[in-house]
C-alpha cells in the first residue's frame, strides 16, 4: 500500500490552473465550467495523496483534451466565430496544447511515483513502450521528477500568458477602422474599397423637417458637383434586413470623419436572424440588435448620453464610438474622429 503524501506541487498547479480558468470565465462572460471543477477536485487528491485516482482523471481528461486539439487543428477557420471572446482558432491551439502538455506531464510524472509499487493488474495499463523505459532509466527518481516540475511550472506560466493575451483581446479597443475603411481615408481610397456609395445627400438641400434631399445612383447626374462634391455617402450592406452603412467626410478636408452601420426597421424575428447575419457591423463585441446591458457589460459606462426623438445615443471617446440604441436595443453603431464627437442621432 502507498505510503500517503501530500502532493503540494501538483496541488501547486492545480490551484495555478483554477485561477487561470476562473479568469477565462470572466472574459468570456460565464458563470462556472466543469473545467474549474476537474481542477479543483484534482487538487483535492493532491492534498490527500490519492496518486492512483489523480492518474486515472488526468488520464481521461488528457484524452479528451486531445480530441479537442486535433478536432481545432482540422476545422476550418470559418467554424469560429469571429467575436468569440476566448480568441481566435489558433489562439485557442495554443491554449489546449498548453493543458494537454501539462496534463501529460502530471501523467507522467505520477506515473514515476506509481510505477514501482503497481499490482500486475494495473501495471498492464500503464506500462509504456521499451524504448520509452530505457531512455527513462537514464534519469535518477528524483532528478526526472524535479525536472517534470520544472517543464510543468513553465507551461502553466505560458498557459497563463496566453490567458492573459485572450483577456486583452476581449477588452474594447480604440477604433479607427470600420466596414473596411478607415477614419482619415479620401474619397478616392473609399471607391477603390467599397465602390461608389448607392446614395448621396446635399446638405445644402434641406426640407423643413431636417432632412438633406438623398440622391440615387441613377440620379447622381443631377448632383451639382458630382459623386464627390456630396460629403455624405450611404451604403446597402443588407437591404432585406435594412441595413446601411453613412459615410460622412470633412468638408475641411475631404476626408472621412465618421462612418455609421445602422438598421432602419423593427427587430422582428426574421429581421433579428437575418441582422445577426451582418458581421460587418461587429464592433468590439457588439453587433445590431444587441441589448443595452450588452453594451454596457463590453463598454462599461458611457462617458455621456443624449436622449432624442426616441433615440438614445452612448458616447464612448475612449473608443472612438457612439451606441444609438432605440427600445434598449442597439439600432446604430458608430466610429468617429475623437474632434468630431456631436450627438447626431440616426433616423428610424
Amino acid at each position: 500500500m502507498l505510503k500517503t503524501q501530500r502532493r503540494w506541487g501538483i496541488l501547486a498547479i492545480s490551484v495555478a490552473m483554477s485561477l487561470i480558468v476562473l479568469i477565462t470565465l470572466s472574459v468570456s462572460k460565464q458563470k462556472s465550467s466543469p473545467y474549474l471543477l476537474f481542477w479543483i477536485y484534482i487538487g483535492y487528491l493532491a492534498f490527500k495523496g490519492d496518486l492512483l485516482n489523480i492518474y486515472k482523471w488526468i488520464k481521461g481528461v488528457a484524452i479528451l483534451n486531445a480530441l479537442g486539439f486535433i478536432f481545432i487543428l482540422f476545422a476550418p477557420e470559418s467554424l469560429f466565430d469571429k467575436s468569440m471572446r476566448l480568441g481566435t482558432k489558433w489562439e485557442l491551439l495554443v491554449s489546449v496544447g498548453i493543458t494537454l502538455l501539462i496534463k501529460l506531464g502530471i501523467l507522467f510524472y505520477v506515473h514515476r511515483i506509481l510505477n514501482p509499487k503497481l499490482s500486475t493488474e494495473n501495471q498492464s495499463h500503464l506500462d509504456f513502450k521499451n524504448k520509452f523505459h530505457l531512455l527513462m532509466a537514464k534519469f535518477k527518481n528524483q532528478n526526472a521528477r524535479k525536472t517534470v516540475l520544472i517543464v510543468l511550472i513553465v507551461c502553466a506560466i505560458l498557459f497563463g500568458g496566453v490567458s492573459v493575451v485572450q483577456y486583452l483581446n476581449g477588452q474594447p479597443k480604440l477604433v479607427t477602422k470600420f466596414l473596411g475603411i478607415n477614419l482619415g481615408d479620401t474619397k478616392d481610397q473609399v471607391i477603390y474599397a467599397l465602390g461608389e456609395p448607392d446614395f448621396i445627400t446635399d446638405s445644402k438641400d434641406q426640407d423643413k423637417f431636417g432632412g438633406y434631399r438623398l440622391y440615387k445612383k441613377n440620379e447622381f447626374a443631377n448632383f451639382p458637383g458630382g459623386v464627390k462634391a456630396s460629403n455624405a455617402w450611404q451604403y446597402i450592406i443588407k437591404e432585406d434586413a435594412f441595413v446601411y452603412s453613412y459615410i460622412e467626410f470633412a468638408n475641411s478636408t475631404d476626408k472621412v470623419n465618421s462612418i455609421i452601420c445602422y438598421v432602419t426597421h423593427e427587430p422582428t424575428e426574421e429581421n433579428h436572424r437575418i441582422v445577426a447575419l451582418v458581421e460587418a457591423c461587429n464592433l468590439n463585441h457588439l453587433k445590431l440588435y444587441d441589448s443595452e446591458d450588452k453594451v454596457l457589460a463590453e463598454l462599461g459606462k458611457p462617458e455621456k448620453e443624449e436622449i432624442n426623438n426616441g433615440i438614445k445615443v452612448m458616447f464612448y471617446p475612449a473608443f472612438n464610438m457612439e451606441v444609438s440604441l432605440a427600445k434598449r436595443l442597439v439600432v446604430g453603431i458608430r466610429v468617429l474622429s475623437p474632434k468630431t464627437f456631436v450627438f447626431k442621432p440616426l433616423s428610424q
